[in-house]
C-alpha cells in the first residue's frame, strides 16, 4: 500500500534523501563517533550505524542510555537490535532537525 501511494517518484524521492541525511548525520557526527558499514570513500546507504561498542567499556553507557539521551532532546530514538551495542541512526528525521539531532548527540 506504501509503494502504491508514494509511486515511482515518490519513492525515487524519499530513497534520494535517505540517503542524503544519512551521509549529512555522518559528516557532522565525524570525529565524535565510529560509523560501521562505510563504503570505500566513507559514505553509507540509507543509514549510518553508529559504534557504541567503547561507550559501555569507558563510560558505562549503553546504546539504549544514548536513545533515552535523545528523548530527553526531544527526538525519537532510532531503532537499535535488542542487546544491541550500537545505535541505527535512521534519518526519519525532517530536514530542520538533522542539526539539532546531530548537536544532540555531539558532546
Amino acid at each position: 500500500m506504501y509503494i502504491r501511494m508514494m509511486g515511482s517518484a515518490g519513492i525515487r524521492q524519499a530513497t534520494v534523501m535517505a540517503i542524503l541525511n544519512a551521509n549529512y548525520i555522518v559528516h557532522r557526527l565525524k570525529g565524535h563517533y565510529e560509523v560501521l558499514y562505510t563504503g570505500e570513500n566513507g559514505r553509507v546507504a540509507h543509514e549510518c550505524i553508529l559504534d557504541l561498542r567503547h561507550f559501555k567499556a569507558q563510560y558505562g553507557v549503553s546504546a539504549e542510555d544514548v536513545a533515552k539521551r535523545l528523548m530527553d532532546y526531544g527526538f525519537t530514538p532510532p531503532p537499535s537490535l535488542p542487546g544491541a551495542r550500537h545505535a541505527d541512526g535512521r534519518t526519519r528525521r525532517s530536514e530542520k532537525q538533522g542539526p539539532s539531532w546531530t548537536a544532540s548527540a555531539t558532546p
